[in-house]
């Protein structure tokens, strides 16, 4: 199923599934969802470059190619017991460190190429299984308001 919507956004969505684990560790969790995801990109033609991949404090969770672009891909996880999840799970904050990361990344690497994209999958478990939900760019890297610019002079004349 594939949904479009007005500001330009897709979401993809992966049906439910029934295959979710016992474990009670987040991080265990945490790791069965980025499987999930990994494998639902791969079936949908994504190369995965990196899992978790750090610069500084700031991780992100996978980075793959699609068609000629490089996805730095957030995965949020949550019970369908807690709050709803969505595209407000990923802050403006977390978005900006994100941003920075990507950057790096894309800095450390000659072959990365394309545009930069950023995706955000959310994925709801509970008894009765799991739904994947994925939002395509999910949002857009905009210039810094409060970072001071570099000025040019005016020509004299």
């Amino acid at each position: 199923m594939r949904a479009s919507y007005t500001d330009g956004r897709v979401i993809r969505v992966m049906n439910e599934g029934k295959e979710v684990p016992t474990c009670t560790r987040s991080s265990e969790l945490g790791r069965w969802g980025e499987a999930l995801a990994a494998r639902y990109l791969v079936a949908g033609g994504y190369q995965i470059l990196e899992r978790n991949w750090r610069a500084g404090r700031t991780e992100i969770d996978l980075i793959a190619r699609h068609r000629h672009d490089t996805v730095f891909i957030e995965v949020k996880l949550r019970s369908d017991r807690g709050p709803s999840v969505g595209l407000d799970s990923v802050r403006a904050e977390k978005q900006a460190r994100i941003i920075r990361a990507a950057h790096r990344f894309l800095c450390t690497r000659a072959r990365a190429g394309g545009q930069p994209r950023f995706d955000v999958i959310c994925i709801r478990y509970g008894p009765s299984g799991w739904r994947l939900d994925h939002w395509v760019d999910a949002f857009i890297p905009l210039p810094n308001p409060r970072r001071p610019r570099i000025r040019g002079t005016s020509p004299i004349g």
